[in-house]
Parts: C-alpha cells; sequence; structure tokens
C-alpha cells in the first residue's frame, strides 16, 4: 500500500493532477455499483427526473405523516386546559396513529433490508407526548 501512496505523491509532485476536469468541485456518485450494467442508463434517466424506489418515497411520506401528526397533537395539548386531550381528540388521534402503523407495517414488507423498517408507534406513549 505504501508503494501506491508514493506513487501517487510523486504524481501530485510532478503536476499530473492539475488539469483534471472537475478539479475542485465535489464528486457525484450517482452510479450504483449494483446496478446491472444493461439498466444503468434507464436508471440514471430515471434519477435525474426526480423518481426513486417507491419504497424510499413511501418512507418519506411516512416520516412526514407522523410529524405532522406529532405537531397536530403538541398543537392540541398546548390549546387545552391542562394540556390533556379531551376524549374525543385522543379517540381520533389515536385512530390515526392505528393507521400510521398499518402502513408503516405494510412499509416495513416493502423494504429490501430490515435495517431500512420504521419501528411501530405506541399509541400511549405518542398520546402522552412521552416519545
Amino acid at each position: 500500500m505504501q508503494w501506491v501512496e508514493q506513487r501517487i505523491q510523486e504524481a501530485i509532485e510532478r503536476g499530473e493532477f492539475e488539469n483534471l476536469s472537475g478539479k475542485g468541485k465535489p464528486l457525484r456518485w450517482d452510479d450504483n455499483p449494483f446496478t446491472p450494467a444493461d439498466m444503468q442508463l434507464a436508471y440514471h434517466l430515471l434519477r435525474s427526473q426526480g423518481f426513486t424506489l417507491p419504497w424510499i418515497e413511501t418512507r418519506w411520506e411516512l416520516m412526514a405523516d407522523i410529524q405532522q401528526m406529532r405537531r397536530q397533537l403538541a398543537h392540541l395539548k398546548a390549546q387545552s386546559k391542562g394540556g390533556k386531550l379531551e376524549e374525543k381528540q385522543r379517540v381520533v388521534l389515536g385512530e390515526r396513529i392505528d393507521e400510521l402503523n398499518r402502513r408503516i407495517r405494510n412499509y416495513n414488507i416493502s423494504v429490501p433490508l430490515a435495517r431500512f423498517q420504521l419501528p411501530i408507534l405506541d399509541r400511549e406513549t405518542e398520546l402522552e407526548g412521552k416519545r
């Protein structure tokens, strides 16, 4: 490995890297090395037009909906007496949490690896704001 580093350092000292295109600009890692060669152009075109894998879009939507539900919950608590939700509000928000959990379960089945899964929301913890 030291031999390689030595060769690179010598090339730098000779100025062999001075006129490279893109010098001073960030590297772009657009290509996925696991994409089959015959699909790289298609994937590149889709990415450049803002398309992504369906499960990634679903994750973004879920995360936004979870944050929206939490903001609504905080807003309702701030407007209520003593920071407590009315029973009707608890029921409506509880149903919304249940719906989010249904969507999370469907999402978790669709992801390629377990590390991409989202945790199920605990209804009471969310309603009490203790997450």
